[in-house]
C-alpha cells in the first residue's frame, strides 16, 4: 500500500491509501465462489451474468465511515480513460460490505480487454472520511499497540521470571553436581584405601598359608620318620617275643653263593627223579631220559627265581603256561606242576620267597614244607 494524491484528495480530508490485487486463475475462481478483500462472490447477483465488488472491513467491534474506490485495470490499453473507476462512500458495520453488485458484465471482461491469461487486475484506494475518522483509528490502533505492548511486556516479564527461575534451578543442580562429584571423588579414595587394605591382608594370609604349608611339609615328613620308627620297633619286638615262629631279617646273599644254591637244588632234583626211577623194576635207558626230561618243567622256577635275584624280580610258573613277575615283593608265592610219567602222577609244589632291595624273609613253616637259606624245595610224592 501507498499513499497517492488523486482528484479525489481534499486537504480537509486524509490521503487515500492506494494498493493493487491481482486475481489469477479467474476461471476456476468462478466455480469456487471464493471471498476476497475486493470482490465478494462474483455470480450472487440474481443472473449471474455480472461480476460484483466490494470492500469488507475485518476489524471487528468497530463501526467507521470510509471513503473508498475500485478501478479494475485494461490490460489491453493501459490508458486511465479505458479502465473502470468506482467510487463510493460507506459506513462500514460488522461483518458488512460495501461496493457494487454488477460491477462489469462477465461476458464483456475478455472482450474488453480486462481479462488476459486468466488473469484480471485491480486498483483500489481507501481513507477515512474525516480526520475524526482517522483519529478514531490511530486511537484504536493505538490502544491496540499498547494493549499488545503491554501484553509482551507481560510476556516478556514472565519469560524473564522463567529465565531467572531456570537460572537458580541451572545454579542449585551446579551446585548439587559439585558435591555429587566431590562424594565421588572421596568414595574413589576410599575405596582406593580400601583396596591397598585389601591387598595388604592378602599378602600377610599369603604368606601365612605358605608358612603352614611349609610346617604341614615338615610335619609330615616328621610323621612319615615316626612310623618309619614304629615299624621298625614293632618289627624288633617281634623277632624277640616270637621264637617259635621266627621271622629273620638277613642281609641279601652274594651271587656266587646264590648261584652255587642254584645249581645244588637243580642236581638234587635230578637225583631224585634218576633215583626214583632208577628204583622201578625193568626200567631201561630210554625211560631214565624221559623221566629227566620231564623234570625239566619243575626246574625252572627254582632256576629262575634264584637267578634273577640280582635284578629283585621273582618269577612263578604255574601249570607250565602262567608267568608272575613282581618286583620288591614281601609275600610268600607257591608254584604247582603236575606231570605224568609211566603212570605215576607227579606233583611238584615249589616255594618262591620275595625279597626286597637289601633284604630276604624267611618264614618257617610245619612238616610239610622245609625252606632252608631261602631255596626253594621241590617234593615227589609217588604212587
Amino acid at each position: 500500500m501507498a499513499t497517492t494524491s488523486s482528484y479525489l484528495q481534499s486537504e480537509l480530508r486524509p490521503p487515500f491509501i492506494t494498493g493493487e490485487f491481482i486475481l489469477n486463475n479467474f476461471t476456476v475462481f468462478l466455480h469456487d465462489q471464493t471471498h476476497s478483500p475486493v470482490y465478494c462472490a462474483p455470480l450472487r447477483n440474481e443472473l449471474g451474468t455480472h461480476l460484483s465488488a466490494y470492500m469488507w472491513l475485518v476489524t471487528p467491534g468497530v463501526i467507521s465511515k470510509y471513503d473508498f474506490s475500485i478501478e479494475m485495470i485494461n490490460q489491453r490499453n493501459s490508458s486511465s480513460k479505458n479502465h473502470i473507476l468506482r467510487a463510493f462512500g460507506y459506513m462500514f458495520i460488522n461483518n458488512r460490505h460495501g461496493g457494487w453488485q454488477e460491477f462489469y458484465p462477465l461476458n464483456r471482461l475478455a472482450v474488453d480487454g480486462f481479462l488476459v491469461n486468466d488473469e484480471i487486475k485491480f486498483r483500489y484506494q481507501i481513507r477515512p472520511s474525516s480526520y475524526f475518522e482517522l483519529y478514531k483509528r490511530s486511537t484504536r490502533q493505538l490502544r491496540e499497540l499498547k494493549n499488545e505492548n503491554e501484553q509482551l511486556l507481560e510476556d516478556i516479564d514472565q519469560k524473564t521470571m522463567m529465565n531467572e527461575e531456570l537460572e537458580e534451578e541451572i545454579e542449585e543442580k551446579e551446585i548439587a553436581n559439585e558435591k555429587l562429584q566431590d562424594e565421588i571423588e572421596e568414595r574413589v579414595i576410599e575405596y582406593e584405601n580400601k583396596l591397598d587394605e585389601k591387598r595388604l591382608e592378602n599378602e600377610k594370609l599369603k604368606k601365612i598359608n605358605e608358612q603352614l604349608e611349609k610346617q604341614f611339609d615338615d610335619y609330615k615328613m616328621k610323621s612319615k620318620i615316626g612310623e618309619d620308627k614304629k615299624k621298625r620297633t614293632v618289627r624288633k619286638l617281634w623277632n624277640n617275643d616270637n621264637d617259635e615262629n621266627v621271622f629273620i631279617t638277613e642281609r641279601s646273599r652274594g651271587e656266587k653263593r646264590r648261584a652255587s644254591e642254584a645249581l645244588t637244588s637243580v642236581f638234587s632234583i635230578l637225583f631224585v627223579a634218576l633215583t626214583a626211577e632208577f628204583t622201578n623194576e625193568g626200567s631201561s635207558p630210554l625211560a631214565w631220559v624221559q623221566s629227566m626230561m620231564n623234570s625239566v618243567p619243575c626246574l625252572i622256577g627254582p632256576i629262575v627265581s634264584i637267578l634273577t635275584t640280582r635284578l629283585g624280580y621273582r618269577k612263578t610258573i604255574m601249570i607250565y603256561h602262567l608267568n608272575v613277575i613282581a618286583r620288591k615283593l614281601k609275600i610268600l608265592y607257591l608254584t604247582m606242576s603236575f606231570c605224568y610219567s609211566f603212570g605215576n602222577l607227579l606233583v611238584l609244589v615249589a616255594t618262591v620267597v620275595a625279597v626286597t632291595e637289601h633284604f630276604e624273609y624267611k618264614p618257617s613253616f610245619a612238616s610239610a614244607l622245609t625252606i632252608s637259606d631261602n631255596l626253594p624245595v621241590t617234593i615227589f610224592i609217588q604212587n
